[in-house]
């Protein structure tokens, strides 16, 4: 497994367009922050610095979506079969390299926020847990957002329809669920994108459909692994 992992980091970050859209959502969580520190005419708060995590986290999930249907597109994923023959192992290595090439894009992006929210005389910033935790929930947020993109790439395995669907999910989908009248607000408040804003966006929403942070993760985490079981499986089953 370690082998397989290995693998496919190595083939990901070797390649191109991978590596340039990671470095893109380190620039929309880091640029972003560091543009609106310069402009800025009165004092901003640490989560006023995480305008771009948004999208910087659309950015992760077209990642992982791209990385799982090129190997569709290009035809490498019979001949990677052919080496090794557990889907889900396969399945299980891409996302696992995927995730850590997201995580170390975010960690980048919130080392960069953090010395300038410290730096900045006009940014209110503390080495606090109410403005550190914003700020480092992206870096296991767009972790979860690799593995979200690369299970969406896996099941739907075309390119254009699988970006589509992930950048269209949080940007559209959840708010018009959300706004489905008798079950939107029963829905709302477990729908997996609103939670993760609400990680390094507190308050961005209402406070009674709001949880907790450790919530909030634990409702994408949880819909992360069950979105990942389901692509694993399903994949399992088109090539048994």
């Amino acid at each position: 497994m370690i082998a397989n992992v290995h693998g496919e980091w190595t083939k990901t970050i070797t390649t191109r367009a991978p590596l340039a859209t990671a470095l893109l959502a380190f620039a929309a969580l880091a640029g972003v922050g560091v543009v609106r520190t310069l402009t800025a005419d009165g004092t901003l708060t640490a989560t006023q610095l995480l305008e771009g995590a948004s999208t910087g986290l659309l950015v992760v999930l077209a990642l992982g979506t791209v990385a799982a249907t090129a190997e569709h597109t290009h035809g490498t994923y019979a001949m990677t079969l052919l080496a090794d023959a557990g889907t889900v192992r396969f399945f299980l290595a891409k996302a696992c390299a995927l995730a850590g090439i997201c995580a170390g894009a975010a960690a980048l992006g919130a080392t960069v926020l953090s010395l300038v929210g410290a730096a900045a005389p006009n940014v209110e910033f503390e080495w606090a847990a109410a403005d550190i935790r914003p700020i480092w929930a992206v870096v296991p947020l767009w972790a979860l957002c690799g593995v979200i993109g690369v299970a969406v790439g896996t099941l739907v395995r075309r390119t254009a329809p699988a970006v589509a669907l992930v950048v269209l999910w949080p940007a559209a989908l959840e708010p018009l669920a959300a706004g489905i009248p008798g079950i939107g607000e029963r829905i709302a408040p477990w729908l997996p994108f609103r939670n993760a804003v609400e990680l390094y966006q507190p308050g961005s929403l209402p406070a009674d459909l709001a949880h907790g942070p450790w919530t909030a993760f634990a409702v994408v985490a949880v819909f992360t692994a069950v979105l990942a079981a389901a692509a694993a499986s399903v994949d399992a089953l088109r090539n048994g």
